[in-house]
């Protein structure tokens, strides 16, 4: 479904990625795990267009994606949460919902959508005209999700979606990428937490200052004393 060959990105002087490979089959979790700086983040902006390419090639079911606008994204069916979430505080949560949607054709479709978020996220109908900065993180983490979710796309980007949450809100959201991903929703995650990532992921690539330097099934990964020590706390 999703593939990259080669991929280079750089800011300025600094190497971010430095030939990135990976694939996403349709219908898997794939997780990219490392410690900060590894290029995690990188590599979902290079795919969903925001950062060009120094060399290298991204293609999504069988579409070369480079120099592809990151407006065209959702059109060819695939969502980005980005870190931090990146709500509109000041909109309620239908307007942010409605941004979202906003490349659906026709207001049937679009409230149809709407309904369909309600029903995954029953918090957020009961709070759907409250302002989107004056919910708890967990409920924004959900907005972030359902907004990208809106537009069914066939892949899904997230960033980091456990970031600052309690550990019982990890464990939901862990639960609710799983639901997603059952849905028919292929993902591709980036989780600093990489005893989640592990536990839902059927694949994990662990990458290091922009390279992939080792990749495999979750328990295989878990297993190895590199990844053990540096990644799930010895």
């Amino acid at each position: 479904m999703l593939e990259l060959r080669d991929v280079h990105v750089r800011y300025g002087h600094i190497a971010a990625l430095q030939g990135i490979d990976l694939e996403v089959r349709r219908g898997e979790i794939v997780a990219l795990i490392g410690a900060n700086g590894a290029g995690k983040t990188t590599t979902l902006m290079a795919i969903s267009g925001v950062r060009p390419l120094s060399r290298g090639s991204i293609t999504f079911d069988g579409l070369e994606l480079r120099r592809r606008p990151p407006e065209a994204m959702m059109g060819l069916g695939i969502g980005h949460i980005p870190e931090g979430r990146s709500i509109f505080p000041e909109l309620s949560v239908r307007e942010n919902l409605l941004v979202g949607a906003r490349g659906l054709r026709g207001r049937h479709l679009r409230r149809q959508r709407l309904a369909a978020m309600y029903t995954l996220f029953p918090r957020l109908e009961e709070r759907k005209q409250q302002a989107g900065g004056t919910l708890s993180g967990g409920e924004q983490q959900m907005l972030a999700i359902a907004r990208a979710l809106i537009a069914s796309p066939r892949l899904l980007l997230m960033d980091e979606p456990s970031m600052g949450l309690s550990p019982v809100l990890v464990e939901e959201v862990a639960d609710l990428i799983a639901r997603i991903n059952g849905d028919g929703v292929t993902i591709l995650l980036v989780e600093q937490n990489a005893n989640v990532a592990l536990s839902i992921a059927h694949r994990v690539y662990l990458l290091e200052t922009g390279r992939v330097v080792l990749s495999g099934a979750p328990a295989e990964l878990r297993d190895l004393a590199k990844v053990k020590d540096a990644y799930l706390g010895g």
